[in-house]
């Protein structure tokens, strides 16, 4: 194999070559599934931040905490923004933000927050990824739900 043919091979990798080493670029995760406003329901998938810990915290409550967000293009929905919030004792608290049609569409469970609606909530883990699954109702009582898989999970930004 000539160095060319090498320096290929790696690059269809996602490989770098510097100076004889190779960095490899983690992929950006993707998330896909499908919000359900009112009955209609609007599917996506795209690149994603997709983010949890086992070790957070909310209001300085212990809990595991999963985290998607995306930008959209076409169909309506434009983007999503959903966290889940897994305190270590009580049910698990969310909050959940799409824009459909230029209109905001809110929901909020978090205690000692702002709560905008009713919702039950769930994060799990498979694997390197994992689903983001809410159920609930907004403030004036329109029906969302939210299904949504991330293709990974990245450990979130430590902001104190």
């Amino acid at each position: 194999m000539t160095p060319m043919m090498r320096a290929t091979r790696l690059s269809s990798l996602a490989g770098l070559v510097i100076a004889g080493t190779v960095a490899v670029h983690a992929a950006t995760p993707v998330a896909s599934g499908t919000a359900t406003v009112a009955g209609r329901q609007y599917p996506f998938s795209g690149p994603a931040e997709c983010t949890y810990t086992a070790d957070g915290s909310i209001y300085d409550v212990p809990a595991a905490i999963f985290h998607a967000s995306l930008e959209v293009r076409g169909g309506g929905l434009s983007s999503v923004n959903a966290t889940i919030f897994h305190a270590k004792a009580g049910a698990p608290q969310a909050t959940l933000t799409l824009v459909v049609s230029g209109s905001t569409v809110e929901i909020a469970t978090v205690a000692r927050g702002t709560v905008k609606g009713a919702a039950t909530a769930r994060g799990e883990r498979k694997g390197a990824g994992g689903t983001l699954t809410i159920d609930g109702r907004t403030a004036s009582g329109q029906p969302v739900t939210l299904s949504l898989s991330c293709s990974a999970f990245t450990a979130p930004d430590d902001n104190g």
